[in-house]
């Protein structure tokens, strides 16, 4: 685990009496994890501590970083080069919020846009009091909304990093030119009318990464899939209140380890966990995934990030064994959003959408 946090400028910097709290109390939670920690320094050398391989006593890239380094607003942000140099790294990072500066929806943007997977709001009150509140890209708050002990903070981001660091995810690997995707207009305006309601709903001003991922079962099959059926999935990060035709990829359902997609957009971040469902529930040949819950639907237990195979172990336990057949189903994700499947269009009629409380509180 690399911590780096303290003031780093041309001056030398300076160590924060905070975060040196904070790494004493995370030590002390788990003995066992090596630690890389530093508090404050040169700027100069903040960029070659990142790098890999200038750290002589690591072997290997870090498991998990904690970021809370301070650093004049006029040098770069070497944050954002994190996720590039360790992109399998659990990243916590910090941001610095006084007198509620930035919305919410600013913070989550933040987290976003840096890849964290965890983000520390901090802000001073009047009384020179420091709290913070630990959050997910997905608007959850872990612990409790300003949390002002060190050794509480510790505790709430060790227990969540750790257990993000178990989670298991799928390569995706293109496989093939792109394959002309059928035409199911029907489909494409549910679609389009549902996501101008999660764009209402999330009341988000760039809101294209919560509109959630649409797919459909191709019935007949392409032999080029070695004789497999084809699921059409929405491109990554695009706008589903626009999406059509060429907002689909089309992805092999015979490989269970890797996503094998067609031409060169890659298919949403949720696809393995769609996929493997489309495997399990064989009539079901559509579904709607929105970061909006459903009212009335039943909830999963554990709050899985996107993409996380574990969701899918979530959704199945919920859902049970394909008796019978499932022909529709509306499951709530907690802490994601919701999963609406069927086997044709009539079980996406009149969804009773409901948005979300931003941050949601989790245990």
């Amino acid at each position: 685990m690399w911590l780096l946090g303290g003031r780093w400028d041309d001056s030398g910097g300076r160590p924060s009496g905070f975060f040196e709290r904070f790494v004493t109390f995370i030590m002390g939670i788990n003995p066992q994890i090596d630690c890389f920690y530093l508090n404050g320094g040169a700027f100069k050398d903040l960029d070659p501590i990142l790098r890999y391989g200038e750290v002589p006593r690591f072997t290997k890239p870090p498991d998990y970083v904690i970021w809370m380094v301070d650093c004049p607003n006029d040098k770069p942000k070497l944050v954002s080069e994190i996720k590039n140099l360790y992109p399998k790294c659990v990243l916590v990072t910090s941001k610095r919020n006084d007198n509620a500066k930035y919305s919410f929806m600013d913070l989550m943007f933040h987290a976003l846009h840096l890849k964290s997977n965890l983000l520390m709001e901090f802000s001073k009150g009047a009384d020179g009091m420091v709290s913070a509140s630990v959050y997910d890209p997905l608007g959850n708050a872990y612990g409790c909304i300003g949390i002002t002990d060190p050794a509480m903070l510790a505790s709430v981001v060790v227990k969540r990093m750790l257990f993000l660091g178990t989670m298991t995810r799928q390569k995706s690997i293109q496989d093939g030119p792109a394959l002309e995707v059928p035409e199911k207009s029907a489909f494409f305006n549910l679609v389009r009318d549902y996501a101008d309601t999660y764009h209402n709903l999330i009341h988000a001003k760039e809101c294209t990464r919560m509109l959630g991922n649409v797919s459909f079962r191709c019935e007949k099959g392409f032999p080029s899939f070695r004789d497999g059926e084809v699921v059409y999935v929405s491109r990554r990060n695009m706008d589903k209140r626009m999406i059509g035709k060429e907002g689909f990829v089309a992805v092999d359902l015979d490989d269970e380890k890797v996503v094998r997609y067609c031409g060169e957009f890659k298919p949403s971040v949720d696809t393995p966990i769609q996929t493997a469902l489309y495997r399990k529930y064989p009539a079901i040949n559509y579904m709607l995934h929105s970061h909006v819950y459903v009212e009335g639907a039943p909830m999963t237990e554990a709050v899985i990030p996107c993409g996380a195979m574990e969701e899918y172990n979530e959704i199945v336990e919920r859902i049970g064994e394909p008796s019978h057949g499932v022909a529709g189903i509306r499951l709530n994700l907690r802490g994601h959003g919701s999963l609406v499947m069927g086997a044709n269009l009539e079980a996406f009629i009149n969804i009773p959408y409901v948005a979300r409380v931003f941050p949601e509180v989790q245990g």
